[in-house]
């Protein structure tokens, strides 16, 4: 858990690792989601709030979350498979996504947490999440814990 230890210059952490908090606006709801979330989730979700820099957490998880629901769902487009395909496949080497992913601990494994499968390929390293991958049933969760994060 990532505790105020000070020092070091950086902004301290929002006290999201300590979600029973009840200064933290729906604080009880984030506990409850998080107990709802395979364990490989919640260890990649813990280390990229509390390794980061809080700025650069915000965008990374806005950046997932617009990954992921692009994946499961414009990513998902049985009548235009080319174009589906577009949406399922994130390559690491391009500058924003570097930033928002590689360079942030725990955002690569929070994407394959929720179903991404890391694949290089001509040189290159992508995260694509498979065609027909049935959503998990607590993908709605997911999204709605780095939603909940993102908007503090």
């Amino acid at each position: 858990t990532a505790s105020s230890s000070g020092g070091g210059g950086m902004a301290p952490l929002p006290t999201v690792a300590s979600p029973a908090d009840p200064t933290q606006p729906h604080a009880e709801s984030s506990a409850l989601l998080m107990e709802e979330l395979p364990l490989e989730f919640q260890d990649a979700f813990s280390t990229l709030v509390s390794t980061n820099e809080a700025g650069a957490v915000n965008s990374s998880l806005d950046i997932i979350q617009k990954l992921v629901t692009n994946a499961t769902t414009k990513g998902q487009d049985e009548n235009d498979p080319e174009k589906a395909a577009k949406f399922r496949r994130v390559r690491l080497s391009n500058t924003k996504i570097n930033a928002a992913l590689v360079q942030m601990e725990g955002a690569v494994e929070l994407m394959m947490s929720i179903g991404f499968q890391l694949h290089h390929e001509d040189g290159e390293d992508y995260l694509i999440y498979p065609p027909h991958t049935q959503t998990q049933p607590w993908a709605p969760s997911a999204l709605s814990q780095i939603k909940a994060y993102g908007s503090k």
